[in-house]
């Protein structure tokens, strides 16, 4: 306990949702048609500035062309550079992937990675797709355009090398070296994410957007009040912190978006509070924050709800 205020043990609480995923993704790259050849080779940065997840899993690629045998390769990054992939080797990558494939040329066609390819957050990896055909119509991939070729809210793609041979990692092709530089991917990246469960930890609080933490500060400093204005009790007081915890522990990342928007509503909740507890200024400045704050966070009615059910049982004990 640290100043009358026992907190549930975190090893108590969830550190990661019981969901397999919490969420699909499909995300489709830029299609240009610029070239079709034997592969592509090409960099995935997962993002380490964004929403709080624990796990990322690619579970399918989608290329298309006229394809054939088909291998997946992939090895950690650790210079995006043109010229530390040229000097590769297979003994460096690992095969995640290898079949045939029925032509596609019009339509993209899934290579099913089982089990899906599971990359940490914060880190970049390269992958490899190779086609064995012994022409120039394998896979289709695009020129470089931009600095990268895709980015979301978790991940990254990158421009890459097209390879010209039909050996996979081979540096020799049909007119010099087999490697092109900047090309980029071209199809499509089936993905899913698990989301961190909150803690009253630094190292897992930080990690979720300032609207969530303010909120989670909010509801803290409610349920430390004993006492209200006017020397009236605090009923939001007789909820035990650790069930305070425990339903915090519960709601997603996204529970507490500010939105940034005034209404009616939010004006006249302000009235209600100022005409029955009169404040100082300060402290009215701190409570009409709060309110605005409370009003616009996506979900507070759902805890508010389940907050009010679980004070009537304890009233009624």
């Amino acid at each position: 306990m640290a100043g009358g205020y026992e907190l549930m043990p975190t090893r108590e609480l969830l550190s990661e949702s019981n969901y397999t995923a919490d969420e699909s993704f499909e995300v489709d790259t830029r299609d240009d048609q610029d070239h079709t050849f034997c592969g592509i080779i090409f960099d995935i940065e997962i993002r380490n500035d964004s929403v709080p997840f624990c796990y990322f899993a690619i579970h399918k690629l989608w290329i298309r062309g006229l394809l054939g045998n088909i291998t997946v390769w992939y090895k950690d990054s650790q210079d995006g550079s043109d010229s530390a992939r040229l000097i590769q080797r297979e003994e460096e990558w690992e095969l995640i992937y290898e079949g045939h494939m029925e032509e596609s040329p019009f339509t993209l066609s899934s290579v099913d990675l089982n089990p899906p390819l599971v990359l940490k957050k914060g880190k970049r990896y390269s992958l490899y797709i190779h086609c064995a055909r012994n022409d120039d119509m394998g896979i289709v991939y695009n020129n470089q355009r931009n600095r990268v070729t895709y980015e979301d809210q978790f991940l990254i793609v990158h421009p890459g090398m097209a390879h010209i041979s039909p050996i996979p990692f081979d540096n020799h092709g049909w007119w010099g070296v087999a490697w092109r530089p900047h090309r980029e991917f071209v199809g499509r990246i089936s993905y899913s994410v698990k989301y961190l469960c909150w803690k009253p930890v630094a190292a897992v609080h930080l990690q979720y957007p300032e609207s969530f933490r303010e909120s989670v500060f909010a509801l803290l400093l409610c349920n430390r009040r004993e006492k209200l204005d006017r020397g009236l009790p605090n009923p939001f007081a007789s909820i035990p912190v650790d069930v305070l915890l425990y339903i915090i522990n519960m709601c997603g990342w996204d529970w507490f978006i500010n939105q940034d928007a005034e209404n009616e509503n939010l004006v006249q909740s302000e009235n209600i509070v100022e005409t029955h507890c009169p404040l100082n200024p300060s402290m009215k400045k701190f409570r009409k924050s709060v309110f605005q704050k409370l009003r616009h966070w996506t979900g507070v009615s759902t805890l508010i709800f389940l907050l009010g059910l679980l004070l009537n049982r304890f009233l009624k004990v």
